[in-house]
């Protein structure tokens, strides 16, 4: 079974893939400002661009040219000095905090350099996460059935720490993609990994995404990666240089699971399982501060 098969059977209501004519996320005149002791700081200026539904779209750029504000904004985790972002056919201008934040739940997933696995919850109490704030009935059996079918069965009830990092990374995929976001986020995906499991890693994102018809928007300093996607913006100085369409023939659909088999684990059927956490206390609850912090300040799924 794969991944997708596993989000298919899971309880989660599956959602009506986008018209590959849609525009899934647009830029308009996109512009990022901060004002520093020394004057006005320039971070992003004029940017325009749009991304339709099922596109890979890697964002590359030298450090400091503005790439990931970039995707801060177009995820509403940021709100920009000028312009405006479309998300998901949603403006977000017109959006308070809260608003931005109930859009992301529903549509968005993230992938993170850091991972930000939360320290105080299991690997499957991570990626049943986003369908509890969602509001999910049942958040335990999909997210049992996609760690399980990202390979990670016989890790469901080990802590972060316990995990290695190409592990931890696997249950940030797992965690993204368990709610059948239309729109995944990656920030710099392998840039805590060894070449070998970042690319193992590599090979499962986009395994993960052929199967879900995800649109996906990455950043990345690796061209490697960038050329794997269906096409690259080139940030230089804030501003967006070109778009260039990258040679996505790299792309391995049956790709390696780190140190696996030829293809990924087939997923068992979900359960009927409660989707309560050990303990009486909901998830979101057993979160200490600094996590739910983490969690407002790069997610943007909790209230503030």
């Amino acid at each position: 079974m794969t991944v997708s098969d596993a989000a298919t059977r899971s309880p989660v209501p599956a959602k009506t893939p986008a018209d590959t004519d849609t525009v899934m996320v647009r830029a308009r005149q996109l512009g990022k400002r901060v004002s520093l002791p020394s004057g006005p700081l320039t971070i992003l200026e004029g940017v325009d661009f749009s991304i339709r539904a099922g596109e890979r779209v890697a964002i590359v750029g030298a450090s400091g040219s503005g790439k990931s504000t970039l995707l801060s904004l177009l995820a509403g985790l940021d709100t920009p000095s000028s312009g405006d972002v479309e998300l998901a056919g949603t403006w977000l201008a017109g959006l308070d905090e809260d608003g931005r934040a109930k859009l992301r739940g529903e549509q968005v997933g993230f992938v993170f350099q850091a991972f930000q696995l939360l320290p105080s919850l299991t690997a499957l109490e991570n990626a049943m996460l986003p369908l509890e704030l969602r509001g999910e009935r049942d958040a335990r059996g999909p997210a049992q059935a996609i760690l399980e079918a990202v390979g990670l069965g016989e890790r469901l009830n080990h802590y972060p720490r316990q995990l290695s990092g190409g592990e931890q990374q696997r249950v940030a995929l797992a965690r993204a993609f368990v709610a059948r976001p239309q729109v995944l986020f990656a920030d710099e995906p392998t840039g805590n990994l060894d070449t070998h499991t970042g690319e193992a890693v590599v090979n499962l994102l986009f395994q993960m995404n052929a199967e879900s018809g995800t649109t996906l928007v990455l950043v990345t300093h690796d061209p490697e990666l960038a050329a794997r996607c269906d096409r690259v913006l080139h940030i230089d100085a804030g501003r967006l240089a070109r778009s260039s369409h990258a040679d996505s023939s790299r792309d391995r659909p049956d790709a390696v699971v780190e140190g696996d088999s030829s293809r990924l684990p087939d997923a068992g059927v979900a359960g009927t399982t409660s989707s309560s956490a050990s303990g009486s206390k909901r998830l979101s609850q057993r979160m200490d501060g600094r996590s739910q912090q983490n969690w407002r300040e790069n997610c943007g799924l909790l209230a503030s």
